[in-house]
């Protein structure tokens, strides 16, 4: 069985210059019971709930690895020791 991804209904924010926005609802199946809860996506893009997700996903995974990258970057740095 699939995951779960669907798009709510649009909202538009704000009384001058309306932002209109989606919400993008996901269920991923057979999870842990603590695990178990649905996740939301905020976005002004018009897409399909599964294209949103994989775009997340695939921007999750950069930020990942350029968080992974700078990490050894911190630990080389000298730390000033006051006084």
């Amino acid at each position: 069985a699939q995951d779960k991804c669907h798009v709510l209904l649009p909202g538009r924010y704000r009384k001058s210059r309306s932002v209109q926005q989606h919400v993008v609802a996901c269920w991923e199946r057979k999870l842990p019971k603590h695990r178990d809860e649905p996740w939301f996506l905020m976005t002004d893009l018009g897409w399909s709930g599964r294209k949103l997700v994989e775009l997340y996903g695939k921007r999750m995974t950069i930020e990942q690895r350029i968080g992974q990258a700078r990490f050894p970057l911190q630990t080389l740095r000298p730390r000033f020791s006051g006084g």
